[in-house]
């Protein structure tokens, strides 16, 4: 039989307490922004929905980070948005190096 006393409650809720807040994103993003920097990033040409799909990830205060894995089961990358007062103004796509992908972009240079 296990002995509740002021100490294990009180670990116990700390314990509850972190797992919530592992859980929480950083910054409360909506729906509708996530939807903005899908939106941009395929408009901008880098990432198509034939051949990728886009997963959110994170956020933080300026920035929403998605993850692009493509269909035919190559190597992930992220997509980052810039948000400035709620809109997305900026994407940029970090590449794992040797991927594929980086050498097209190195190409283009």
């Amino acid at each position: 039989m296990t002995v509740l006393n002021r100490k294990t409650l009180t670990a116990a809720s700390l314990g509850v307490a972190l797992l919530g807040m592992a859980a929480a994103p950083a910054m409360a993003v909506t729906q509708d922004q996530v939807t903005q920097c899908k939106t941009y990033v395929i408009e901008s040409g880098d990432v198509s929905l034939e051949k990728h799909k886009l997963e959110f990830k994170t956020a933080t205060k300026r920035k929403i980070i998605l993850e692009a894995t493509p269909l035919d089961g190559g190597e992930s990358f992220k997509v980052s948005c810039k948000l400035k007062r709620g809109k997305v103004v900026t994407a940029s796509l970090t590449v794992p190096a040797g991927s594929l992908y980086a050498k097209a972009d190195a190409s283009k240079k």
